[in-house]
């Protein structure tokens, strides 16, 4: 590679991506809404705020999918909550 192509290539898997997912916004609806994004973050920047990753939905991961099946019957609550022998 370039010196150009690997400038390019860093500046790619570092720039923020927008993707829409309903609509069919015009360019210049897209240029206004990055407009805004790109005040906000400089602002937040200048504020000295520090980005913050998104919340954890710990009802949809996937380490919640790996639990064991639930097996109803007699003791079946006790046994699940670790007081059974």
């Amino acid at each position: 590679m370039t010196g150009d192509a690997t400038a390019a290539s860093a500046e790619s898997e570092t720039a923020p991506r927008v993707t829409v997912v309903a609509g069919s916004p015009t360019e210049v609806e897209l240029a206004a809404a990055h407009a805004v994004i790109a005040a906000v973050l400089a602002e937040q920047h200048e504020r000295g705020v520090e980005r913050v990753d998104p919340l954890v939905d710990h009802w949809s991961s996937r380490a919640r999918q790996m639990r064991q099946p639930l097996a109803p019957g007699p003791g079946a609550w006790a046994a699940s909550r670790g007081m059974r022998g």
